[in-house]
């Protein structure tokens, strides 16, 4: 048995515990800027709907 293997699966989590916090750090901005995005989309989407039902009830009405 190799001197220092006892602290292998300690260095693994360490290890593992650093890489979720980065990907949670880098991750989560992300989805919040995502929210935002979709927002913005579904006020756009609403409006061209809007649009359309207005069009589509001025030519129907003729």
């Amino acid at each position: 048995m190799r001197r220092g293997s006892d602290w292998t699966p300690v260095y693994m989590i360490i290890v593992i515990v650093i890489a979720a916090i980065l990907f949670i750090s880098l991750v989560k901005p992300l989805f919040a800027n995502a929210q935002s995005s979709s927002q913005t989309n579904l006020d756009q989407a609403k409006g061209f709907a809007k649009g359309a039902l207005f069009a589509l009830g001025a030519v129907l009405r003729k």
